[in-house]
């Protein structure tokens, strides 16, 4: 299968996800990184929130903003209009730059990645004596990030995940709330007494069983990031294996055991 091809600035690609929103954190690496103008400082402003607003009223079961905190894409993601304003918060040469290279993406018209240059024999052997050199360093560093690695693949397995109420219509579970509160039984999540969010544990975490997801919510009033908890294949898995089915379930709502931590 070939290779999805992203628009890419000053040598970063900039990743969009399934809903084609582009991935505003890939924008700020672009522009230099500099931490003041990272996209977190920039959704508190009122004229950001005032544009997610706007976008918000004319899309259609579509978020304009998708906060991915695993899988393999993680990152803020926005719709193109809000990247674009994002881009001239930053800089108008910046928006400019963007903007040109977002209608060059969408009219197929990306500029092909450079061949590498053919080397000579002398080229070659000054790189493999180079490459040489470094061996041991690099044996090394493969063993120091060893960790990162095992990380990585667990963040592969939760690219599909599955809501609460999405993994209990796979279990057979009804209603949904049999599911929930065996999982709070079970010391798989927990809840914020003062905002009712639910969180994951993160033994469950670390299992590869469960991950966080947040997404844009607009009010009257404001913007605001709420969290999710989502189940993954790996999760579903082991649900399955408890074998929970209705009426399994008589946990106590929300006690001292499940106090926010």
């Amino acid at each position: 299968m070939e290779q999805k091809q992203y628009p890419m600035i000053a040598g970063v690609e900039i990743t969009t996800d399934k809903e084609g929103r582009y991935n505003l954190n890939a924008l700020h690496r672009a522009s230099g990184g500099a931490r003041h103008k990272a996209p977190a400082q920039w959704l508190r402003q009122q004229q950001a929130q005032d544009i997610v607003h706007e976008v918000t009223r004319m899309l259609i079961n579509i978020l304009p903003i998708q906060v991915n905190n695993g899988g393999v894409n993680p990152g803020t993601f926005a719709h193109e209009i809000i990247a674009v304003s994002y881009a001239a918060w930053i800089s108008p040469a910046f928006q400019v730059q963007v903007n040109q290279t977002f209608l060059d993406y969408k009219n197929g018209k990306l500029t092909p990645v450079e061949q590498t240059p053919t080397l000579n024999v002398t080229e070659l052997l000054r790189l493999g004596y180079e490459a040489a050199q470094r061996c041991e360093v690099l044996e090394l560093k493969v063993e120091e990030d060893q960790p990162k690695v095992e990380a990585y693949d667990q963040l592969l397995e939760c690219e599909n995940t599955l809501s609460i109420t999405e993994a209990a219509k796979k279990l057979g579970i009804r209603p949904n709330k049999d599911l929930r509160d065996w999982m709070y039984e079970h010391n798989w999540i927990y809840q914020n007494p003062k905002t009712k969010e639910k969180f994951a544990y993160q033994d469950k975490i670390n299992e590869g069983l469960l991950v966080h997801t947040s997404f844009a919510q607009c009010h009257a009033y404001g913007y605001s990031v709420r969290n999710q908890v989502r189940i993954t294949a790996r999760g579903l898995a082991k649900l399955t294996e408890k074998g929970i089915k209705n009426g399994d379930v008589k946990a106590k709502k929300l006690r001292k055991s499940l106090a926010f931590h």
